[in-house]
């Protein structure tokens, strides 16, 4: 056979072969059917997480400078001339700034968080402690545990 001779047999076989893939992929004639669609049914209602138990709290005893043995300029200054010795370790605290979204109180109490992490608990709710940071540094942190309530003097 020579080359001319088998161009056309070459030529059936390449378009024999394309019908065929064709016809696999559904293009012309029988081809395999496409799967059903799955069911879709109602979607499942979406419910709130049921109210879990508040953070564990421990109370700390609420120690002096002097009972801490530390020096005042290292301790946490509040507003009301009050002075008390930084927590979680740091040695020696920063300024403290309240705001009035977060406004400073007497300060009640001394708490540890279910994390471990000391808190000073004030009148209104608010929770004020110093942070040990990599650097060495600390840093003073004051949140919103509970809404503050109106104290004596605020009213």
């Amino acid at each position: 056979m020579t080359r001319s001779s088998s161009l056309p047999i070459l030529l059936v076989v390449a378009l024999t072969g394309s019908a065929v893939v064709a016809w696999r992929l559904g293009w012309f004639g029988g081809g395999q059917e496409a799967p059903p669609a799955p069911a879709v049914g109602p979607a499942p209602a979406v419910t709130a997480p049921a109210p879990g138990p508040a953070p564990a709290t421990v109370n700390v005893d609420l120690r002096t400078p002097e009972q801490a043995g530390i020096p005042r300029d290292d301790c946490m200054q509040y507003p009301d001339g009050t002075f008390l010795p930084p927590l979680n370790g740091v040695k020696k605290s920063p300024p403290l700034v309240f705001h009035r979204t977060a406004p400073f109180t007497k300060v009640v109490g001394c708490i540890k968080d279910a994390r471990g992490t000391e808190w000073y608990v004030h009148e209104n709710g608010i929770w004020s402690t110093t942070l040990p940071q990599p650097n060495g540094g600390a840093i003073t942190q004051v949140i919103q545990a509970a809404k503050p309530q109106l104290t004596v003097e605020d009213k």
